[in-house]
């Protein structure tokens, strides 16, 4: 129990990065305002790098629950620079009240989908009670909608999706959370799984850390770059730069799953182009929502990452297990399994790179209405 209120409370720690985005744009000059983005992109790749080694170094060497110890540390630090050093947001609303239904009404939302996606292994496909428990989310995520696109203060302002950039970026981000952000656990258990099963490299826990902390470290300076692509041709650019380098990392590891390197040079490339995408898609919704609901507008796409992180993680857990092979009493996903769900991560982001074609660059508007809250860039061929 204690280990899930944690990990409950974790994520809710999740909130931080699309506040970040917001203040990066109250505070930075609109010309520096992009790269400035890009750096805190490329900063939550560094601290991804991080602890994935560190995860390793604790597992081979220390007792497992050690980690929690050092992330509580690492958090009460983290907590001291929000409070002492981050400058206050310029665009607060006292008068905001928290919308509690439309917080809970989330969770059974969400909660049945995993748990349901999560049993079909045991249950079966076809079992009542896997659809039962989806139709009863889908039904609640209806209601949860229709209440959120209502309400006067909503915990989640769906409206926002009504603008086609903003609904675009989420269904990047929808699709992109089922391929380019999977590659840590899913790579990290290749590397580790035993070499006799047919797929998998046998390496121990700290070195596949360190190949995974050097593939995230190097591209922490994917978002940079990003900023950079975004600030000399548009935000749009950006983010099919990055979709495209994922779905090319992508299939190079589908290609050489059973090749040391090439698999390495594939997560490399998917790395840069994640970091790309996480960068370029503040970009982009800076370019057409208010200054005010910046930190909103980045709030929802976080959502929509972290639900479909958790419900594509439950999907390639159940892909895995479809067909395993036993080596000394221990249950490992088959060859076969391994690459139905490379087959699958690549696919969905080469759909994430074709999705984000759709998006409409932009062009310089003569005038914005700043009372609006519009900024000096407009989507080309649409009215600010």
């Amino acid at each position: 129990e204690g280990l899930l209120i944690g990990r409950a409370l974790q994520g809710a720690a999740g909130a931080v990065l699309p506040v970040c985005y917001g203040l990066v744009r109250e505070h930075m000059p609109a010309e520096r305002m992009d790269l400035a983005t890009g750096i805190v992109a490329g900063t939550l790749m560094i601290a991804s790098g991080v602890g994935v080694f560190a995860g390793g170094l604790i597992v081979d060497h220390l007792p497992w629950h050690a980690m929690f110890y050092i992330a509580g540390v690492a958090s009460v630090i983290a907590i001291a620079v929000g409070i002492w050093v981050l400058p206050k947001s310029r665009h607060t609303t006292p008068d905001v009240k928290l919308d509690v239904p439309g917080a809970v009404l989330m969770m059974p939302m969400i909660a049945c989908s995993l748990y349901a996606i999560g049993q079909i292994k045991s249950w079966g496909i076809g079992d009542p009670r896997v659809w039962m428990l989806l139709g009863f989310s889908l039904v609640v995520g209806v209601i949860w909608f229709r209440r959120e696109w209502n309400h006067e203060q909503p915990m989640i302002d769906v409206r926002l999706l009504a603008n086609r950039h903003v609904l675009l970026v989420n269904l990047v981000m929808a699709i992109a959370a089922y391929g380019t952000m999977q590659s840590g656990p899913f790579i990290s258990m290749l590397l580790q799984q035993r070499a006799d099963v047919g797929t998998g490299f046998g390496l121990t826990a700290s070195v596949s850390g360190l190949l995974m902390a050097i593939t995230y470290l190097m591209g922490m300076f994917a978002g940079p770059v990003s900023g950079f692509i975004s600030m000399r041709f548009d935000a749009t650019r950006a983010l099919q730069s990055g979709a495209l380098l994922a779905s090319a990392g992508w299939v190079a590891m589908a290609i050489g799953q059973n090749t040391l390197w090439l698999l390495l040079t594939g997560l490399f490339t998917q790395a840069i182009g994640t970091v790309m995408i996480l960068a370029a898609i503040p970009m982009v919704l800076a370019k057409v929502v208010p200054m005010g609901r910046t930190s909103e507008a980045n709030g929802v796409v976080s959502l929509v990452r972290q639900a479909n992180i958790a419900i594509a993680l439950q999907i390639t857990a159940f892909v895995l297990s479809t067909k395993n092979v036993t080596v000394e009493g221990s249950s490992y996903p088959a060859p076969e399994a391994t690459t139905l769900a490379f087959v699958l991560l690549a696919g969905t982001t080469v759909l994430c790179f074709l999705i984000s074609l759709l998006l409409p660059r932009f062009r310089q508007a003569a005038a914005a209405p700043a009372a609006m809250g519009v900024e000096a860039m407009t989507p080309a061929g649409h009215r600010p």
